[in-house]
């Protein structure tokens, strides 16, 4: 049966492909202006459907209450979404990386409740909502420095915990072939001692699944990064390669962004604000990613250009962002306007 269901959305994938590519036509009849236009389209889409998943606070609420029954409706709703909605893709993936992000919080012994939820229910959801966990760990112990910085002790047991979380993740494709999120995950905990041979294999199953997958692309490309023993080279020659799915996904035309967004933040985090209001400028050109937006904002900020950072923040006015992100940009470009003190936390 679980071969048979991913055979049938593959299946599905397929007529969709053959679908949009008579909607939307051959990619290269669109003008690189027209491409970006979808490609913002897209990405506004995204945010219209965020409040229709299931957010961070239940998730976490309901694994601390061991509530699995309810917290695995939610995800398995938000699933279906997706499934029938290409849209709904960046809240399937988000709904999973909460488990992620828990293992930077404080929570003692949390481990044992997704122990819990995997002898309760010996689900597909719950061994990947535990790999999810344990690649956090991976990563919270790894941080974001070169390896050679990196304490022997923190590798070691960033390596313990990546290797943990894969077998998760496959338990959990075991049960359910051709769970997105789990290679999703596996990209994700590959990422703790840079481990390409998994993770490439991931997306290329993935990719066979999903031709239209943006979100996943995107985590893949952190791999490109120097920082992870990549090159930018190999991310503009990914990015390009991906571009003839952009009738699927409009959203893929704007991957060509995020080489020059990986420039731009080290340029940034070195304080090289000229070279990386530069990158971003350039990645700018492939859609207006609204973090991609606010470190410009930044950087133009640090450089004493209120005037221009307040009308680079502007541009998410355009953006359907919730009630306090928007009440945040109004206050932080009020502030530039007159000229007052911000920090980075402002921009983020």
């Amino acid at each position: 049966m679980i071969c048979f269901r991913s055979k049938i959305i593959a299946l599905c994938v397929a007529v969709c492909v053959l679908f949009t590519s008579q909607c939307f036509g051959d990619v290269k009849k669109y003008s690189e202006k027209e491409k970006v236009g979808l490609a913002n389209e897209w990405l506004k889409q995204s945010y219209l459907v965020t409040s229709d998943g299931v957010s961070a606070g239940d998730i976490e609420r309901l694994l601390l209450q061991n509530n699995f029954d309810d917290l695995e409706s939610k995800l398995i709703a938000v699933e279906n979404k997706y499934n029938s909605d290409i849209r709904y893709e960046i809240n399937l993936f988000q709904a999973y990386e909460v488990f992620t992000q828990l293992a930077y919080k404080d929570y003692p012994n949390l481990i044992l409740v997704f122990d819990n939820w995997i002898s309760s229910r010996n689900s597909y959801v719950s061994y990947a909502a535990k790999g999810f966990y344990l690649a956090g760990l991976a990563g919270k112990f790894r941080g974001t420095k070169f390896v050679s910085e990196t304490p022997k002790f923190n590798m070691e047991t960033a390596v313990d915990f990546s290797n943990k979380s894969l077998d998760s993740l496959n338990r959990a494709n075991q049960i359910r072939g051709g769970f997105l999120p789990a290679y999703h995950g596996i990209i994700v905990s590959g990422m703790a001692y840079g481990n390409r041979a998994d993770a490439e294999d991931a997306i290329k199953k993935a990719l066979e699944l999903r031709p239209d997958a943006y979100y996943i692309r995107v985590t893949f490309m952190r791999y490109f990064n120097p920082l992870w023993g990549g090159s930018y080279n190999a991310g503009e020659l990914f990015a390009n390669n991906s571009q003839k799915f952009g009738y699927m996904n409009p959203r893929i035309w704007n991957l060509r962004g995020n080489v020059p967004s990986m420039k731009a933040y080290h340029y940034m985090l070195d304080g090289n604000y000229s070279e990386a209001i530069f990158e971003y400028t350039d990645a700018l050109k492939y859609g207006d990613k609204p973090n991609w937006i606010m470190e410009l904002a930044y950087c133009y900020y640090k450089m004493n250009d209120n005037k221009t950072s307040a009308s680079v923040l502007e541009r998410l006015t355009k953006y359907p962002l919730s009630p306090d992100e928007n009440a945040k940009i109004t206050r932080v470009v009020s502030v530039l306007k007159a000229g007052g003190n911000l920090d980075w936390n402002d921009f983020r």
